[in-house]
């Protein structure tokens, strides 16, 4: 199974099939990623326990 993608991560989010249930994701990187992902991934039934956010700013 490939597991590498380019792009954005919201955009590969339809086609990895996760599981609310079982899967823990972890969001690291931009704060308008973490943001679009988490409001998708609870859109999608997933708890707050299960996603993991860590929100990067770049000091250039």
């Amino acid at each position: 199974m490939d597991h590498e993608r380019r792009g954005y991560v919201q955009t590969a989010f339809p086609t990895l099939a996760l599981n609310p249930e079982q899967d823990l994701v972890y969001l690291c990187g931009n704060p308008g990623m973490i943001d679009e992902s988490f409001a998708y991934l609870k859109d999608k039934g997933f708890d707050m326990q299960r996603i993991v956010r860590e929100k990067y700013i770049s000091s250039k």
